[in-house]
C-alpha cells in the first residue's frame, strides 16, 4: 500500500448507517419514501442500502461530507435533488461514490443468434457491463472553468485508506478552478451570463420509447418537487 499523502486529514469511516450525515439520513429518508409511493403505483424501485456494498458507500459518503463541513467548506443540497455540492472558496464541488464497472465482451447464444434482431446482421458477440465490487469516488466542478473529473479507485488498499487523499484533492480541484477562472475572467462572464438557454431532451431520447418509463418519470418528477429537503443558497456561477 503506498503511503498517504502529506498533510491529508483522518477520515473516520462510521461502522454503521445508525447516525449517518443529515444530507445522507435525508437520502435514504427520500428513498424509502419513493420506494413506498413505487410500491403503491406498481412502479419498478432501486434501493439506495439494499446490499452491504451500497450501505458501504453511504457511510463513506457521509465521512466525506463530516469530513469537509468540519474543514469549514458550506454544503449545499437543493429541494427535489439527492446531489449534495460543497462550496469550496467559491466554487462548487460535487462528488460521488460508486461502484466501479467494467466492460466486456460475451459471445452470443445459440438462442440469441436466432433472435430477429440478429438474424439480419453477422454480430457474434454482446457488451456487458459488470461491477467489480470496487467503489470510486468521482469529482467535478459545477460550471467550472475546466473539465477535470478525477477519479479515486480503490485496488491493492481499499478506499476507506485514501479518503484523506480525496479530501484533499476535491480542495486541489475547487483552488484549480478558481485560479482558471481567474486567468480568463471575460471568457467565463460570457459563458455564464450569455449562455443561451437549452432545454434538456426527454430521458429516453425518443417520444414513445417506454410508456412505462415515461410513467415512472412522471411519478418522480411530481414526488420530487413534493419532497423537502435541507436547502442553501447556491452560488451565481453554480446557477443553470
Amino acid at each position: 500500500a503506498g503511503q498517504p499523502e502529506a498533510g491529508a486529514p483522518a477520515v473516520l469511516v462510521p461502522s454503521d448507517l445508525d447516525a449517518p450525515h443529515r444530507f445522507v439520513a435525508a437520502h435514504i429518508a427520500h428513498n424509502r419514501d419513493w420506494g413506498k409511493h413505487c410500491k403503491a403505483n406498481r412502479l419498478p424501485f432501486q434501493p439506495i442500502d439494499a446490499t452491504a456494498l451500497q450501505r458501504r458507500a453511504l457511510r463513506i459518503e457521509s465521512a466525506l461530507l463530516t469530513v469537509m463541513e468540519q474543514r469549514g467548506h458550506a454544503l449545499g443540497h437543493e429541494k427535489g435533488s439527492l446531489s449534495v455540492w460543497i462550496e469550496i472558496g467559491g466554487e462548487c464541488v460535487v462528488f460521488s461514490v460508486y461502484e466501479f464497472c467494467r466492460q466486456r465482451r460475451i459471445p452470443l447464444t445459440d438462442a440469441e443468434r436466432a433472435a430477429p434482431d440478429n438474424l439480419r446482421s453477422d454480430r457474434k458477440w454482446r457488451q456487458v457491463v459488470e461491477g467489480t465490487g470496487k467503489l470510486a469516488v468521482g469529482a467535478r466542478v459545477i460550471r467550472g472553468p475546466s473539465s477535470a473529473k478525477p477519479r479515486w479507485a480503490e485496488g491493492a488498499q481499499p478506499l476507506e485508506a485514501m479518503l484523506g487523499e480525496v479530501v484533499l484533492g476535491l480542495e486541489r480541484l475547487a483552488e484549480d478552478s478558481r485560479a482558471r477562472r481567474a486567468e480568463t475572467p471575460a471568457r467565463d462572464a460570457a459563458y455564464r451570463v450569455g449562455r443561451p438557454f437549452r432545454p434538456r431532451t426527454d430521458s429516453t431520447g425518443t417520444v414513445g420509447r417506454s410508456a412505462r418509463r415515461w410513467r415512472c418519470a412522471a411519478h418522480r418528477y411530481r414526488f420530487a418537487r413534493s419532497a423537502e429537503a435541507p436547502r442553501a443558497s447556491e452560488p451565481a456561477h453554480a446557477r443553470p
